[in-house]
């Protein structure tokens, strides 16, 4: 049986040393006790190896070493360290003086090395009856004043003695020697006795702090209690509970009278304390139950309930007043939890204070109302809790969602993407287009599985009680409105946009539209811009120098047309210019952003550079046909659909091509239904337009 030290090293365990055994021999002297102390260890590195034996708070008196090597004690990081060299069996012998941790000097604490196989004797030299009690310990025993032990792996070793009286051992008559009466002048005179020093009063003192949560129909009451013991011991504290009680609010001014009786209604939830062995709540009195006879600073902490008649009252807090004390004093918070405003009402024997001046474990504590001071125990203290009704607040928010919809010609791809705060939420609800198919859902960068409610709305799931912004991606396709076939076709096509039931900070809108049509009249619920807001940086650069490559050649042919179509109406005509507006969900470096903005043209308003779709179409107006049905068929599903599961995390970055137009809108309250529309037409080829051109017949006209 031993203990042993470990040392980690370039990832390895290594044991420079095990104790084998430890003996320990106390006793109590006048000033200090008086120890033995035998070590037994094993060294097993070469080399110099420390070994903390002892804390720095005794006072060494006499080293003997014997072992292998020579040996030397010192202290070292405050302990008092045997310094050996080489390995081998070491016994150290040790005499030590250990202060009393008592005013009467009947207790101490010893400090040992941690051992497996400790052996503790202790002697108090009286002449009085003793008992003594040591812990920890596995067996002990006592003869008269002498105490034996066993002890488990232990760095201190506490000892604590009582006196129980006189021991007066009673004499045998036989032994007695019997002397005649002697005659008054034989009578010695009697001995003076000199007068013994009076004998000091045991003091108690009682200090308190006092935390009132009130809230919820309940009171609930945290009290440190500290008890001051000087010129004696105890083994129990004892706490009377005053008169308490609760009463509506309509009980008028003598509620105290009329509603508050004797009654017991406090509940003790719990009382903590590391000398305490047990408690009891009998008759309104709290009784501490102490492990053995106490003398100096003893600490509790006690929880207390009251319950109240409503959650709008007039309340009489309840006391805990120390018995058999001979000074109290304390301090009180009052803490208002919930919707509930609490005004002061009667006070006796309790001064208001600042709340700066209370003990700084209550200043600690949030929402303090109001703080008291009391010298006396029998104070009373009334308050009025009135419970206000709550107000609605939010527990989930959009703080951005971007919208990205690529027109593909027969499919409408929605790449939908927010950044969600939520707190008690369980899922988003967002009501898709019809004919939805959804391709893809994440949430905090994981796929989950989306689930649709009985009104046809789908569930996303959301992460929840975190305070910190997450992702959640949704991507899924519907049937696109048709392009005109014509040249003389005017369609307006209309877009959905999705709905979710959490308010939205921020939306930004991507139309990727085909280039092979025009579009103008853009109308809707949200408006168009030419770029984002500053917070909305370009995203999704994959290939800088391709697209810039590719806006300085428009850039060219830009030029080429005006030369070509110069006259008197080309102040109203625009080339449409397709733009490539990329957006990422990661924002660049701001140094990418310039780089970027300078090889990018400001995009114009689609409204100032469209030309009119009039212009387009041919002077006969029944080649007008205006197509506003959309395609009815059934949208395939494909093979790759399944119900249950978690869907494949869906890349749409490769299939947003064409003109790309933007929309922004700023605070979009709960369920608010979006939708956009716009006239397109097939655009004018090149070389119909030079044919145009010569005949003079070019307004309105552009290249793709």
């Amino acid at each position: 049986s031993y203990s042993f030290c470990t040392l980690l090293v370039t990832g390895t365990m290594e044991i420079p040393y095990t104790i084998n055994y430890v003996d320990v021999a106390g006793e109590a002297a006048e000033q200090c006790v008086d120890v033995k102390m035998k070590v037994v260890l094993e060294v097993l590195q070469e080399g110099f190896i420390l070994i903390p034996l002892l804390q720095q708070n005794v006072a060494l008196m006499k080293t003997q070493t014997d072992g292998p090597e020579v040996m030397h004690m010192a202290v070292v990081r405050g302990s008092h360290t045997l310094i050996a060299n080489g390995k081998g069996t070491y016994t150290v012998n040790l005499v030590i003086a250990v202060p009393f941790t008592s005013n009467i000097k009947q207790a101490v604490v010893i400090p040992c090395p941690e051992c497996l196989n400790t052996k503790c004797t202790f002697t108090v030299p009286t002449e009085d009856g003793v008992t003594l009690h040591v812990s920890p310990s596995v067996s002990f025993t006592q003869q008269e004043s002498k105490l034996s032990a066993t002890l488990p792996p232990t760095k201190t070793i506490n000892i604590k003695w009582t006196s129980t009286g006189p021991s007066i051992a009673a004499t045998p008559l036989s032994m007695t020697t019997l002397t005649p009466p002697s005659t008054p002048g034989d009578r010695p005179e009697p001995e003076k006795k000199e007068d013994a020093p009076p004998a000091k009063e045991r003091v108690i003192t009682s200090g308190q702090e006092l935390l009132h949560s009130i809230g919820g129909g309940v009171c609930r009451t945290r009290l440190f209690q500290t008890y001051q013991v000087t010129n004696g011991n105890v083994a129990s504290f004892q706490l009377k509970v005053g008169k308490h009680g609760s009463a509506p609010m309509s009980a008028g001014k003598d509620w105290i009278k009329t509603h508050i009786k004797d009654e017991n209604q406090v509940k003790i939830i719990s009382a903590e304390g590391p000398s305490l062995r047990g408690w009891d709540y009998t008759d309104d009195v709290l009784t501490l139950n102490l492990d053995s006879n106490t003398e100096g600073v003893c600490n509790f902490t006690i929880i207390a309930e009251l319950d109240l008649c409503s959650t709008s009252c007039h309340l009489y807090l309840p006391t805990f007043s120390p018995l058999n004390v001979n000074r109290n004093k304390g301090a009180v918070a009052i803490q208002g939890r919930t919707a509930v405003e609490i005004i002061e009402g009667e006070a006796k024997y309790i001064s208001k204070v600042d709340v700066a001046e209370l003990p700084p474990d209550l200043k600690k504590e949030c929402n303090i109302l109001f703080a008291f001071k009391y010298l006396v125990s029998n104070h009373r203290l009334c308050l009025d809790a009135i419970k206000h009704d709550d107000v609605e607040v939010i527990i989930a928010l959009c703080e951005s969602a971007t919208y990205k919809i690529t027109h593909t010609g027969e499919q409408l791809l929605y790449d939908l993407s927010f950044n969600i705060k939520n707190t008690q939420c369980q899922y988003a609800k967002i009501l898709l287009p019809p004919r939805a198919s959804v391709w893809s859902a994440l949430v905090g960068g994981e796929t989950v599985k989306p689930a649709v409610d009985g009104s046809g709305k789908t569930l996303l799931p959301l992460i929840k009680g975190s305070d910190v912004a997450f992702n959640a991606t949704l991507v899924f396709i519907t049937p696109a409105p048709a392009l005109p076939e014509d040249k003389g076709t005017i369609n307006t096509l209309m877009f959905t946009l999705p709905t979710i039931d959490l308010p939205i900070t921020h939306l930004r809108t991507e139309l990727w539209l085909p280039q092979s049509h025009i579009y103008s009249a853009f109308d809707g619920a949200i408006d168009e811009v030419p770029h984002f807001s500053q917070d909305a940086v370009l995203q999704e650069v994959h290939n800088v120098n391709q697209y810039a490559a590719r806006f300085s050649h428009n850039m060219v042919k830009k030029k080429q047309e005006k030369r070509a179509y110069r006259g008197a109406e080309r102040a109203r005509r625009n080339v449409l210019m397709p733009q490539q507006m990329l957006m990422s969900n990661v924002a660049p470096q701001m140094q990418m952003q310039m780089q970027v903005q300078q090889q990018v043209p400001m995009r114009m308003s689609s409204l100032n550079r469209m030309p009119s779709l009039s212009s387009l179409a041919e002077d006969d107006e029944d080649d007008y046909v205006i197509n506003d049905d959309d395609d009815d068929d059934d949208m395939p599903m494909g093979g790759g659909m399944a119900q249950g599961i978690k869907p494949l995390n869906v890349s749409t970055h490769s299939l947003r091509k064409g003109c790309c137009y933007l929309f922004e809108k700023l605070l979009i309250p709960t369920g608010t239904v979006l939708s956009l529309s716009c006239d397109t037409c097939q655009a004018v080829k090149e070389k119909e337009r030079t044919v145009n051109s010569d005949k003079g017949k070019s307004d309105g006209c552009c290249i793709m």
